[in-house]
C-alpha cells in the first residue's frame, strides 16, 4: 500500500461572529428579557445559535433580518444557507448574490466563498482566474482559509501556473497563523518535497499537529506512516488507531485502509465482516476505490457470498465515478457474458 498523501480542499464557511459576541450575551437572549429590538449583530448571532441547533428555517429568518440591517456576516450566512439548502430551497444564484453583497464591503469570508463559487461553478459560470483573484483578495485581508485556497491554486494550477514554491509559501503562511488544514498540506509538501526540500521529520511534525487538531486527512496519512515505517518505527497498532480516528470523522480513505488491515490481520485480528463493513461505509460516502473493493469481495466471496449481480452493481457505480480499473473489469465481465 502506498502512502496516502492528500491535499485538503477548502469549503464554504459559516460566520458565527463568536469572536464579536456581545458582552451581555446571556442577558440579551434570556427568556425573561422583554427587549424586542435587537441589533443586526445580535440577530446574526441568534441566527447562528439556531443554525447550530439545526433549526434552519428560524436561523434563515434571523439572518435575513440581520442582513436587511446591513450585517455582512449575516449576508454571508444567508449565502451558505441557500448554497446548502438549509432552511430554504437550494438556490445557487441567490447564494452567489449574498456572498457578492457581503464582499462589496470587504467581508473576507464572503470574498473567499465567492472564490469557491467561481472555482466550482456554483451560481455562476466557472472561472478559475476569477477564483484565484478572490482568494488572493481575501488572503490579503488576512483570511487564512484564503491563504490555504491560494496554496491549492498554485499546487494544482487553478487560475495560475503551477508553482510549488508559492504553494508552500501560502500553506506556511496559513499554518503559522493556526490554520490546521494548511498544516496538513504543509506536511504533504515536506513528504513529497514539493516547493521545499523533502523532510519526513518535518512532514510528521506538521501532520501530527494537524491530526491532534482533528484533521482526518492528517490522521489517515500518519496511519500510513506508521504502517509502512516511514522514518519512524513501524507500528501496526498505532496505524490502526489513526485509521479508526479518521474513519470516525468520515474519512473514506481511512475506511479503505482499515478494511485492508482487517483483511490482512495487520494491527488487528483478521475479520472479514469488518472488511465488508468498512468498504460499505466508504462506498456510501462516494468512494470509488471502496466500490471497486466491494465488487472484488462479492466476486471472490470474501466476507460475503459470491454474487455476480452485486459485483456488476458496484463496478458500475465505481465506473460512473471514473474508476478506470472498474471500467476495464466490467468490460471483461460483459464480454464473457456475450461469448
Amino acid at each position: 500500500m502506498r502512502i496516502c498523501l492528500i491535499f485538503l480542499l477548502t469549503s464554504f464557511v459559516l460566520l458565527s461572529c463568536e469572536q464579536n459576541k456581545p458582552k451581555n450575551f446571556n442577558k440579551i437572549f434570556s427568556k425573561n428579557n422583554k427587549k424586542k429590538v435587537f441589533t443586526a449583530k445580535e440577530l446574526n448571532l441568534l441566527g447562528y445559535i439556531l443554525y447550530k441547533n439545526k433549526n434552519y428555517k428560524k436561523a434563515v429568518e434571523y439572518y435575513q433580518k440581520a442582513a436587511d440591517k446591513g450585517n455582512l456576516d449575516a449576508m454571508n450566512n444567508l449565502g451558505l444557507c441557500y448554497n446548502k439548502g438549509f432552511g430554504v430551497e437550494k438556490d445557487y444564484k441567490k447564494a452567489f448574490k449574498y456572498y457578492q453583497k457581503a464582499s462589496y464591503l470587504n467581508n473576507h469570508v464572503a470574498i473567499n466563498n465567492l472564490g469557491i463559487c467561481y472555482e466550482k461553478g456554483i451560481g455562476v459560470e466557472r472561472n478559475y482566474k476569477k477564483a484565484f483573484e478572490y482568494f488572493k483578495k481575501a488572503s490579503e485581508l488576512g483570511y487564512t482559509d484564503a491563504m490555504l485556497s491560494l496554496g491549492l491554486c498554485y499546487k494544482k494550477g487553478i487560475g495560475v501556473e503551477i508553482n510549488y514554491k508559492k504553494a508552500f509559501e501560502y500553506f506556511k503562511k496559513a499554518s503559522d497563523r493556526g490554520n490546521t488544514d494548511a498544516m496538513n498540506n504543509l506536511g504533504v509538501c515536506y513528504a513529497k518535497g514539493q516547493g521545499v526540500e523533502k523532510n519526513i521529520k518535518k512532514s510528521f511534525y506538521y501532520l501530527k499537529k494537524a491530526a491532534d487538531a482533528g484533521v482526518s486527512t492528517a490522521m489517515n496519512t500518519l496511519g500510513c506512516f506508521y504502517q509502512q515505517g516511514v522514518e519512524i518505527e513501524r507500528d501496526y497498532k498505532k496505524a490502526v488507531v489513526y485509521y479508526k480516528k479518521a474513519s470516525l470523522l468520515g474519512n473514506s480513505n481511512a475506511m479503505n485502509n482499515l478494511a485492508s488491515c482487517y483483511y490482512q490481520g495487520i494491527g488487528v485480528k483478521k475479520d472479514l465482516k469488518k472488511v465488508i463493513e468498512y468498504y460499505i461505509k466508504a462506498s456510501q460516502l462516494g468512494d470509488s476505490k471502496a466500490m471497486y473493493n466491494l465488487a472484488s469481495c462479492y466476486y471472490q466471496g470474501i466476507g460475503v457470498k459470491k454474487d455476480l449481480k452485486k459485483t456488476v452493481y458496484y463496478l458500475k457505480k465505481a465506473t460512473g465515478l471514473g474508476h478506470k480499473k472498474s471500467r476495464e473489469i466490467l468490460k471483461k465481465l460483459e464480454g464473457n457474458k456475450n461469448k
